[in-house]
């Protein structure tokens, strides 16, 4: 079971689909209010195991661990505003509240996270609040500062509790994590409040007094601080500022990463759907249109206007008025699923629909824009559950069980779910009148693609039912509509299968009908294959235009010398 996971998470993409809980497992017996069988109290932390690894990666970070015994804190008995003691360190809060996403690998974060930080419960610790104010020229805002020695003893604990060892990440790695306040005359936190729990925090950290307040009777500082003490301070508040944008930064940039990512591999799947049909030949290593024309030189001129001239030529156009002219890779079978839940309690499900594009079957025949001749050749079924055949969506979308428009619908019992399914994905491939064919021979076994529109949740609808694709041995690969579409218009967001139909004018009637829907997804794959392809020859051809016209100035250039 646990090697068809993988292989649909590889298909679908790390992280794309998780696998349900096992029922077997050694502590599936466990009660779920934490005890043992034998009725001792268990911390759930315990079931999880602590990778070493993991904690290497913190000891290379770690400026030193935390000590094995419990840490002395310091009593502070202050009143808000006053200075804190001189030689203690500091840990800027929202650096301390990010520790666990920024310093904890692996297992570890997760584990650390739910127990330490998730909910608020970092808040339930009991702290003492700081602020200092930055040279105006650096933030006008006060930062809220922690004690060192009271995240120390924090840490103490987590790594005693979940048998971590987590340290205090180390000064040439982020020097803004440790604010050192030495008594040379400049600024030096001073107290806000103190707090064990999460509304009392935020009521605290808004006590933050203005900029000149001063406690009563408090004596004049009689240290002056150097240029050199000045010039420190300033680092140390623009290192304690920094980290805070450096991390934002970092944020932002793997995000913008991740989404080009993404657009890049959704643009592969186009291209891959594109070569199944035969619209797209096998990727080569060179673009032959990405060509960079240079102004020809004495002796070797005409050469090289002759070679770039025959560059232009190497690209076959494809013509969709006539028969695709690659042959099609894999020679696969496109099968789509869509699932149709009751929409007050989704574990019902009440339609399941199949539809089918055999490869082989449009092979001579053409295409036409938007690939609408293709159309014909896509088969569907559309399944009917009886058990739950009197129920209807209509509070939160119009559902339309009796209007499936490509077919008959067929009426089957919930247990017989799994078994209409995997007919569908068998020769002859939703069609049941269908003769036997020769690839019903099972060591001759035709590549599948999977297609759906936001397909992980018709997935998990299907193993819900009983059946999972993660066991063909034939599956190809898994292909979302809503991820080619989103590539192919540049959006930001995921459309839904409606608005795709409008911007490709395919006309979709009756849709939240399963089998409908299945059909329409299957259509809309084929036309944004083919208008991509379309519309890229389109703009090649322009650009052709412009190559050619730089090729005849460099030829009457060259001719004038």
């Amino acid at each position: 079971m646990a090697d068809h996971i993988d292989r649909l998470r590889a298909l679908l993409g790390e992280g794309a689909w998780e696998a349900p809980a096992s029922q077997n497992g050694p502590h599936a017996n466990l009660p779920q209010d934490g005890t043992t069988q034998d009725g001792t109290t268990k911390d759930p932390v315990d079931y999880l195991s602590t990778d070493p690894e993991d904690d290497e990666k913190i000891l290379s970070i770690s400026r030193v661990l935390v000590p094995e015994s419990e840490p002395e804190l310091p009593a502070y008995d202050l009143q808000t505003g006053e200075l804190a003691p001189a030689g203690h360190n500091f840990v800027p809060l929202k650096a301390l509240e990010k520790y666990h996403h920024t310093y904890v690998e692996g297992a570890n974060r997760y584990k650390v996270n739910r127990n330490y930080f998730d909910k608020q419960k970092f808040y339930t610790h009991e702290w003492d609040f700081f602020y200092i104010y930055p040279p105006p020229e650096l933030s006008a805002s006060a930062s809220v500062l922690v004690p060192l020695a009271q995240v120390e003893h924090f840490i103490w604990i987590i790594n005693r509790h979940l048998k971590t060892h987590l340290g205090i990440p180390i000064m040439e790695r982020d020097p803004g994590f440790i604010i050192d306040c030495p008594d040379d005359g400049t600024p030096r936190p001073r107290y806000i409040g103190r707090s064990n729990d999460y509304e009392t925090a935020v009521l605290t950290k808004k006590a933050i007094p203005s900029k000149g307040y001063r406690p009563p009777n408090e004596p004049a500082s009689s240290t002056k601080p150097s240029d050199e003490s000045v010039e420190a301070f300033k680092e140390r508040m623009e290192d304690m500022l920094e980290m805070d944008r450096k991390k934002k930064q970092a944020l932002k940039t793997k995000k913008q990463a991740e989404r080009h990512a993404k657009q890049q591999g959704w643009n592969h799947v186009t291209k891959r759907v594109q070569r199944y049909l035969g619209l797209r030949e096998k990727q080569k290593e060179v673009d032959a249109w990405c060509i960079k024309i240079a102004s020809p030189t004495v002796g070797d001129g005409l050469a090289r206007i002759e070679a770039d001239l025959a560059k232009l030529n190497i690209k076959t156009q494809v013509d969709v008025t006539k028969p695709v002219p690659f042959e099609q890779e894999s020679s696969v079978v496109f099968v789509c699923v869509d699932i149709e839940a009751y929409e007050k309690n989704h574990r019902l499900i009440t339609e399941i629909g199949i539809a089918t594009l055999d490869t082989a079957d449009i092979v001579s025949i053409v295409p036409e824009e938007r690939g609408t001749h293709w159309f014909s050749a896509i088969r569907a079924r559309h399944f009917r559950v009886k058990e739950y055949g009197h129920l209807n969506n209509t509070e939160y979308l119009q559902g339309c069980a009796d209007m499936f428009r490509f077919g008959t619908s067929e009426w089957i019992k919930i247990a017989d779910a799994p078994k209409s399914v995997a007919d569908c994905f068998k020769p002859p491939f939703s069609n049941p009148h269908a003769p036997t064919t020769p690839f019903a021979d099972p060591s001759n076994k035709r590549k599948i693609v999977l297609v759906g529109h936001d397909l992980q949740q018709d997935i998990a609808f299907l193993r819900q039912l009983g059946y999972d694709p993660g066991n063909l041995s034939n599956l190809h690969e898994c292909t979302d509509t809503a991820h080619m579409y989103r590539a192919f218009r540049r959006e930001q967001h995921n459309s839904g299968l409606g608005k795709v139909l409008a911007d490709l004018d395919i006309a979709g009637w009756d849709l939240h009908n399963a089998g409908n829907d299945a059909v329409y997804t299957l259509q809309a794959m084929v036309a944004i294959a083919v208008k991509a392809l379309v519309e890229k020859q389109d703009n090649r051809e322009r650009e052709k235009g412009v190559i050619e016209r730089k090729i005849k100035e460099a030829m009457e250039a060259a001719a004038e010398n």
